[in-house]
């Protein structure tokens, strides 16, 4: 399997973008935890924090318990994964 994880970035990135313009924070926030995974998955982890941080604190504002949950996962992976390699 092929993973196109730089074309998957760059087209939440721009999604991001048009969602601002339209005002769908819980549009951004579900980008911003999109974009979270993708740089999870291709171990770029301060993006990944900052990212699913900032869709995180929109989960919250909309009241999206179900989003916050995987956004706190992603977080805790994240963090681990820190923790980890600051120890190699």
């Amino acid at each position: 399997m092929v993973h196109r994880y730089d074309e998957g970035i760059g087209c939440r990135k721009q999604s991001l973008v048009l969602l601002r313009e339209l005002g769908d924070g819980i549009g951004r926030a579900h980008a911003l935890g999109d974009l979270g995974h993708l740089c999870l998955e291709t171990n770029q982890l301060a993006k990944s924090i900052g990212y699913t941080r900032r869709g995180l604190v929109l989960d919250r504002h909309f009241g999206s318990s179900w989003a916050e949950g995987i956004s706190l996962l992603n977080l805790a992976e994240a963090y681990q994964r820190l923790e980890r390699f600051s120890y190699s």
